[in-house]
């Protein structure tokens, strides 16, 4: 999720810094930084199409699972980050469903049904979209508290 946020957090600096650059005449910095990121995202796309995700992202979630739980940025989060930015991008209010993730204890030590069902009810106790939490869920075939 921090990998889409910041995959977020480029473009809207691409986009500022094309349209109104912190330097004057320095425009073509955003195009650079615009191209930056799509390096990236190619990279992930990579990634997820050789690991399987479009294909199957339950199928593909369940092979990897044991790869994916580890909490450390590993190349299955990378490949699903593209999902998680795809939802940013069409669903702005996603992006503050980030406030409320690991408010609980166990954090992300916990399986991931009920990590995702601990993650949507600490959005309702924010006023937080809980959008992307139940995405996910229904994204890789896991009903809320299911491990």
């Amino acid at each position: 999720m921090v990998e889409a946020f910041s995959l977020r957090g480029l473009w809207r600096l691409a986009k500022s810094w094309k349209h109104t650059p912190p330097f004057p005449g320095d425009n073509a910095f955003g195009d650079l930084i615009a191209k930056y990121r799509e390096n990236i995202i190619n990279g992930y796309q990579s990634l997820a199409d050789f690991q399987g995700l479009a294909g199957d992202p339950p199928a593909w979630f369940a092979k990897h699972r044991s790869e994916i739980e580890v909490p450390s940025l590993n190349p299955f989060a990378q490949a699903m980050s593209l999902t998680i930015l795809s939802e940013y991008e069409q669903a702005p209010d996603c992006v503050e469903a980030l406030g409320a993730l690991n408010r609980w204890p166990g954090r992300s030590r916990i399986p991931i049904g009920e990590y995702l069902q601990k993650w949507k009810e600490s959005c309702a106790e924010i006023h937080a979209s809980t959008r992307l939490p139940i995405h996910l869920g229904k994204l890789l075939g896991i009903p809320p508290g299911v491990e």
